[in-house]
């Protein structure tokens, strides 16, 4: 049985049919000639600096070798679950392991705690233990919002993944944010909000729980996307 604190997954080469795979650790050292697919799970068996050894847990590819975990600043494969996490996990006295049963997985959107009384139903709300809860934007307006939400959803889920939605980009300025630095525009609001998430523990990028992939994804659409005419009303409305 894998543990999530060692697990890694291969994020590179899906555009050169998979990574190179090394039967040692020194980069002169003979390439393998079948290579590590995107996407393949992999179980750490010794990292030093950016070459990591590793066992094959799942996907197409060599079962043991040693590759790279970056090249020229880019990642070519990257930790399941972030260390710090899994050293939040251990402090709770629980290990978290592939393949691990009876986690509930919830998703909400548009909880718009600006409101007070949203923000009194998410108070009220009852902790749901063995839990995931996927937020889906639209949280709250401000900085300080989005945060105090965030924190109490994570008294009342086990994990927490979170995408921002159109409304935690609105720079205007907002009751409560006089703490933190005026924001340029809405992607330097989005910078604030990731360092929000990393403080808080939030996921915000791909994560695999209990043999899940939950994978949160920050898009944008503009309206010369939408080329198809707009919705009628029903006959008699």
């Amino acid at each position: 049985m894998a543990h999530l604190e060692g697990t890694w997954i291969v994020i590179g080469g899906a555009d050169k049919g998979g990574i190179l795979v090394r039967k040692s650790e020194e980069l002169s050292s003979e390439a393998l000639e079948e290579r590590l697919e995107y996407g393949a799970l992999l179980q750490e068996e010794e990292l030093k600096g950016s070459r990591l050894r590793y066992r094959k847990i799942y996907g197409k590819g060599p079962e043991i070798g040693w590759i790279s975990t970056k090249i020229h600043g880019k990642e070519l494969v990257t930790r399941v679950m972030p260390p710090h996490l899994t050293r939040l996990q251990g402090a709770r006295g629980h290990q978290l392991q592939l393949g691990e049963p009876e986690l509930t997985f919830y998703a909400i959107s548009d909880v718009h705690v600006e409101l007070k009384e949203n923000m009194h139903w998410l108070n009220n709300l009852p902790s749901v233990p063995n839990s995931c809860i996927i937020v889906a934007g639209d949280l709250g307006v401000s900085l300080t919002q989005v945060r105090h939400a965030l924190q109490v959803f994570k008294q009342k889920f086990t994990y927490v993944f979170y995408c921002y939605g159109n409304h935690e980009t609105w720079c205007h300025k907002s009751l409560g944010d006089e703490d933190y630095r005026p924001v340029a525009d809405s992607f330097d609001k989005l910078e604030l909000l990731k360092d929000i998430c990393i403080q808080e523990e939030i996921f915000i990028s791909p994560q695999l729980l209990h043999n899940v992939w939950v994978v949160p994804v920050l898009g944008w659409y503009h309206r010369s996307w939408d080329t198809e005419p707009p919705l009628q009303a029903p006959p008699g409305q």
